[in-house]
């Protein structure tokens, strides 16, 4: 009552005014009372839409109609205030009764009805704001303000509304004030517009009903007659039918006088249509097809006239159909543009249909303003919401690109992140290969021979091959574009698996390139390195590594070598600080994640190892597994052994932490007890070994980390049999 009373005096509110709309904005944020909610939207409503009072000012406005973005479910406002999603969760229970009921009812989509038949108060309180909204949009006074400028995020939630009627309104609203021309509204959708406060779904929805709008409605469709299906006809008038009666095979359907294979030299074709072979029956498919020809008015293509005729009864069947239907483009594209906004799988296959279409048909200067708006659009933060969605915006344009002719010109630095970023590893990989098979930019894609610098583009395809283990793939890229023939040896050796030799043959390229016999580029010289390195790693030569590590400052190289020749108990502060030096893309991976929890747990005693730090930390590991496994492709890749054997780890990471606290309750009293709970797990562990053909890597590292646990054991179980 006090809000009614105060609503036709706010400009007599003076300085009170300013907190009274305060309160106001917080009964919409907090409030879980729908009538209320209601009431205060009804206020709003006449004062937006009152242009000739001073107060509240066009700024309160739109503070007020921006704050019940919390309406519209599914909002981040919305998702805050837990006291109202629980009711709406309430109400949408009670509603399920009604649903299952059979009960029907003439209301909008979206507006659900409870079990007593009352209408969802939330969903009817969204529906008026959204309306509300559209009316702002519509109206002329509003057109360039701040209020539509403070609503964008608004207008987009209502594009993607689940109820129908409101979702087109919005979409007719946005189709309207937008230019007509379709390289003008690619570019709009794609660049201009952001889509920040919508980027945790798949926009691209919205963006397809907008483009199929841009074609022409009412033009006409002609029918299609293919020349192959007409040469097939033509083919198959000359070619006499099997068995000669009506019930023989017709040329449409597949028989057995047409087919020439010779099965273990016996089988030998019919050549009268006599055998078990000839089909004396009419064919069921064939009587229905001649009735419905009969039935339109249409000539059987299937008839004895059919066969006769050949192509020309397929071009009359055509004629035959253009006069008795008028179909146009709008029969098409509307129901399509609607089937789009229901299925976020049929949207992206259709995205990546039509966008290749639209990409043929630019001119060169539109190509090049839509990859420049793409490569900005690509670039943007927000898209960061969307790293776990299948599939996603990113996956979706990248793979339009890869079918485009010619292909557009991205960063390939950008395509190497979002390739493993966003899932889109083999559309970056296609669109990396073209740049460098393309023979225009081959000196610039890979080398500048004259400088000897490396430009990035083969850098990125060789670091998304070693992402993926696709080991080959990289080797022979390398060996295609590599500039001295020490690295093409050195290669082959690797990829024959000859270790020592391969080692050998890098150690001699740096050796040359240090005393400058070889004026190496950078690029080149880093696979000299890296590749060392992992033929060290092969060879089990840990302790050059450790070496390699302590000399050159190397933390990951450093752990990775300590693993598997320190006492980490004894070096708690050392790993811990070695831990923290490595890049933050390490420091985030499952394995920094398994050090840090083995640490947690060799710190000491049973009640350590139960701590809830260490079970936050446990399941911040299998989350960060979880988290690389999804970002592999859906395919196996060598990728993901390396990650099977991790989740191994984190597994048996649990069990050892059941083993550690028997450790601390062991005496003399239950030794036999607790040697008999640890014979069991150490079975298990026995039986639960990598495959043959695994990388020796990941042998060393389990049996590395099972050292680790086996030392503890020895440690307590040692002095009891000295003892004894």
């Amino acid at each position: 009552m006090l809000l009614i009373l105060l609503r036709s005096n706010i400009s007599r509110l003076g300085d009170q005014r300013r907190s009274f709309l305060t309160h106001i904005i917080q009964l919409i944020e907090r409030s879980s009372d729908p009538a209320l909610l209601h009431v205060v939207l009804a206020i709003v409503r006449g004062w937006v839409l009152d242009t000739q009072d001073m107060f509240p000012t066009i700024k309160e406005k739109a503070m007020l109609m921006s704050s019940m973005m919390s309406f519209v479910n599914g909002s981040a406002s919305a998702n805050e205030n837990a006291s109202r999603a629980g009711a709406r969760a309430s109400v949408a229970a009670s509603a399920m009764p009604a649903r299952s009921a059979g009960g029907s009812s003439d209301r909008p989509m979206g507006v659900v009805s409870s079990a007593a038949g009352h209408v969802d108060p939330f969903a009817l309180l969204e529906r008026r704001y959204l309306t509300l909204v559209l009316e702002v949009y519509n109206d002329p006074r509003f057109t360039r303000s701040e209020m539509t400028m403070r609503l964008e995020q608004a207008f987009l939630s209502g594009m993607q509304s689940e109820d129908s009627e409101m979702r087109g309104l919005f979409l007719e609203t946005f189709d309207a004030n937008m230019p007509p021309s379709l390289p003008v509204r690619l570019n709009y959708l794609l660049e201009t517009q952001n889509w920040d406060s919508v980027s945790s779904t798949f926009w691209l929805q919205q963006c397809l009903p907008l483009l199929f709008a841009s074609t022409h409605q009412r033009a006409s469709l002609r029918s299609f007659v293919s020349s192959r299906l007409a040469g097939n006809a033509a083919a198959a008038a000359d070619r006499p039918a099997v068995g000669g009666g009506p019930g023989a095979v017709r040329s449409g359907v597949a028989s057995s006088a047409d087919m020439d294979v010779d099965v273990d030299g016996d089988y030998k074709p019919p050549l009268n249509g006599s055998g078990p072979h000839t089909i004396s029956q009419p064919c069921v498919g064939e009587s229905r097809r001649g009735d419905d020809a009969l039935d339109s008015g249409l000539p059987d293509p299937f008839s004895s006239d059919a066969r006769a005729n050949g192509p020309s009864i397929f071009s009359s069947s055509a004629r035959a159909w253009d006069a008795r239907t008028q179909v146009t483009v709008g029969d098409v594209v509307g129901p399509l543009a609607r089937m789009v906004l229901l299925d976020t799988r049929f949207a992206y296959r259709t995205w990546t249909l039509l966008l290749p279409l639209l990409w043929q048909n630019l001119g060169s200067k539109e190509r090049h303003d839509l990859t420049s708006g793409l490569t900005r659009l690509l670039a943007k933060p927000y898209h960061q919401s969307q790293t776990s969605l299948r599939p996603n915006v990113i996956q979706a344009i990248l793979d339009a690109l890869s079918v485009c002719v010619p292909p557009p010109r991205l960063p390939p630095q950008l395509l190497r992140y979002l390739g493993q970023t966003y899932g889109a590893w083999y559309s970056a990989l296609t669109l990396l290969e073209q740049k460098i098979l393309d023979r225009r930019e081959v000196e610039l894609a890979i080398f500048d021979r004259a400088m000897g610098v490396e430009l990035g583009a083969f850098d990125a395809l060789t670091e998304l091959y070693t992402s993926l283990s696709a080991h080959h793939y990289f080797y022979g890229a390398w060996k295609r574009h590599c500039q001295y023939k020490e690295s093409h040896i050195a290669l082959a050796y690797e990829q024959l698996g000859d270790w020592a030799n391969a080692q050998s043959a890098y150690e001699r390229a740096q050796s040359k390139a240090r005393a400058g016999t070889l004026q190496f580029s950078e690029s080149e010289y880093y696979l000299w390195e890296s590749r060392w390195a992992e033929t060290a790693k092969r060879l089990q030569n840990w302790d050059s590594l450790l070496e390699l590590g302590l000399r050159e400052s190397l933390p990951e190289i450093e752990l990775e070598s300590g693993w598997r020749s320190w006492d980490w108990s004894e070096r708690q502060t050392q790993v811990r600080q070695l831990i923290k030096a490595t890049a933050s893309e390490f420091a985030s991976s499952p394995r920094a994640k398994f050090y840090e929890t083995f640490l947690a747990l060799s710190k000491g005693g049973a009640e350590r190892s139960k701590t809830a730090d260490f079970q936050r930390m446990c399941k911040e590991g299998i989350k960060s597994c979880l988290q690389h496994w999804s970002e592999l492709p859906p395919v196996g890749t060598p990728a993901h052994i390396g990650m099977l054997h991790m989740f191994q780890l984190m597994v048996e990471l649990g069990d050892a932490s059941n083993i550690y606290s028997s450790l601390a309750s062991t005496k003399v009293d239950n030794l036999e007890t607790k040697s008999g709970d640890l014979k069991s797990v150490l079975q298990t562990w026995r039986e639960r070994l990598p495959n043959p053909s695994d990388p020796i890597n990941i042998w060393s590292d389990l049996v590395a980390w099972r050292q680790h646990v086996f030392k503890a054991i020895n440690d307590v179980y040692v002095p009891f049999i000295t003892q004894q």
